[in-house]
């Protein structure tokens, strides 16, 4: 019954990636979320509560109480539908067939992310969804800025896996995945997700070898040696986002596209910074960028971490943070022996600085929330919560092909 759960998910999240294939209802999507949850609480032992993210979820209805929000955002709904995601996916609920499902879920969700990008190598070698339009290449998701944290993930996972070789034929393989992962990021020209994923491998290494500054001085020459003589390899795919720098220069700033949003982000928070504006919304009053559908109020944040300030203020901010930072810190004073605790984290890394300029974290209906609430569950139960439940399901990363 799990495994069905598990698949059904995968099913419904692929119009998530790429709506080109199928559309799914919203009813139909978060209708199978609730209906997971409902089955497993019913038939698991018990039910407890993740009293790390409490605070943050307590501080969603507090932000809708406290504020007027404007009708056109449909906040109360997006509320009860980011909990739905969560409550199936995340921290917050567990008990034994939800911890099951979700570890089961989270491994077959990265394969499907190694899928994904190694398909989109493909494509792009056969010129298959190539937007001449478009700065970055999408390849089989909707657009650059989700291909690119993806690449980004799948690279942290080969070079875990590279790590963990035991044989020189593993070895070799994932080397090869892992410098095409790493093509696909440079496609997807995303420069945020470049960033989050080279400090993601910054935080792998310096915590696999910390307390071995020879180590560390070792491995990062021997990747600036490579990157140096294989830069006629992958400079030409470089093409996009040296369009994108030329373009920062002549408007006077590399980020601006989103410096309008963040501006906003800031004065509202400036203006409510205890409780924010609302959970999901805008202040009408305040924002001079007006990118959001008036008929539907989907909205663009332009930053996750500045949209927690605005619209649940420091109460949202730090209630998020705090538990992240946490998890991060257990990452970084893991055991020995437990390799995967810092394969976590790095992933961890990636999410939270990719953060600063993509707005998903409360975005209910995007692929990215629906992995990084999934992956924060994977995160507490092996770095917070592992020596206190059994897991019943052996789900280890690596054993999943591609």
């Amino acid at each position: 019954m799990i495994r069905l759960f598990v698949f059904l998910v995968l099913f419904i999240t692929i119009p998530r990636i790429d709506s080109a294939y199928f559309v799914l209802p919203d009813f139909i999507y978060y209708g199978c979320f609730l209906g997971i949850v409902v089955s497993f609480i019913l038939w698991g032992k018990g039910l407890k509560v993740c009293g790390l993210f409490l605070p943050f979820f307590l501080a969603i209805p507090i932000s809708l109480l406290v504020n007027n929000v404007p009708s056109v955002f449909r906040a109360p709904l997006r509320a009860i539908a980011f909990l739905v995601i969560v409550a199936a996916v995340g921290p917050f609920i567990y008990n034994n067939l939800l911890i099951r499902f979700r570890k089961e879920l989270f491994a077959y969700s990265l394969m499907m992310i190694r899928w994904v990008v190694l398909a989109s190598f493909v494509g792009y070698l056969l010129r298959i969804n190539i937007d001449v339009n478009v700065k970055g290449y999408r390849g089989f998701t909707y657009q650059p800025m989700l291909l690119g944290p993806m690449a980004g993930i799948a690279v942290l996972n080969y070079l875990y896996w590279i790590y963990t070789s035991t044989d020189k034929r593993a070895y070799l393989l994932n080397g090869i995945k892992l410098l095409v992962s790493f093509l696909v990021l440079i496609l997807a020209s995303s420069r945020s997700a470049i960033a989050a994923c080279m400090l993601g491998i910054v935080f792998f290494i310096f915590t696999i070898y910390k307390g071995n500054l020879f180590r560390i001085m070792k491995v990062a020459t021997i990747g600036l040696v490579l990157a140096v003589s294989t830069v006629s390899l992958w400079w030409p795919y470089t093409e996009k986002i040296r369009e994108k720098m030329e373009y920062g220069n002549t408007k006077g700033s590399s980020t601006a596209s989103r410096d309008a949003l963040w501006t906003d982000r800031v004065n509202e928070f400036y203006h409510y910074p205890a409780f924010g504006v609302g959970f999901a919304s805008y202040n009408l009053d305040l924002i001079e960028d007006m990118k959001f559908n008036k008929n539907s109020g989907v909205i663009e944040p332009g930053s996750s971490w500045l949209f927690l300030l605005s619209s649940m203020g420091l109460m949202g901010f730090f209630s998020c943070l705090i538990p992240l930072l946490y998890m991060l810190y257990r990452a970084f004073n893991r055991k020995k022996e437990n390799i995967r605790n810092v394969f976590l984290g790095s992933i961890l890394v990636l999410f939270m600085v990719h953060m600063f300029f993509e707005g998903y974290v409360v975005a209910s209906g995007a692929y990215l929330c629906y992995f990084l609430w999934l992956f924060l569950s994977e995160c507490y139960l092996c770095l917070i919560n592992s020596n206190r439940l059994n897991y019943g399901v052996n789900t280890e990363t690596g054993s999943l092909s591609l």
